[in-house]
């Protein structure tokens, strides 16, 4: 989950999420229009680094908040419902 400053007014236009592999960071997704809260789904993957890089922002970028969870419930399209996600 990523916030802005909202009282401060939208700035981030853009912005990639990252995660360090093998000694390199690679990106997972981009985001676009934070704004007040941007909840962002990504793979769930081990990682001894992650990082979000404010790529576009026209004034200097004020987040307020970054969350990271991990996901127990994932939504099954063909049977139109959330199922448990198989723990190894």
């Amino acid at each position: 989950r990523l916030r802005e400053n909202i009282k401060l007014g939208q700035r981030i236009e853009e912005a990639l999420i990252e995660v360090l592999e093998n000694g390199k960071w690679v990106s997972v997704t981009k985001v676009t229009s934070i704004g007040a809260n941007r909840t962002v789904m990504v793979p769930v993957q081990k990682t001894k680094g992650l990082r979000i890089r404010i790529t576009k922002s026209p004034v200097p970028p004020l987040v307020s908040e970054i969350g990271i969870f991990k996901k127990e419930k994932e939504y099954n399209e063909e049977r139109n419902c959330f199922e448990f996600i198989k723990k190894n």
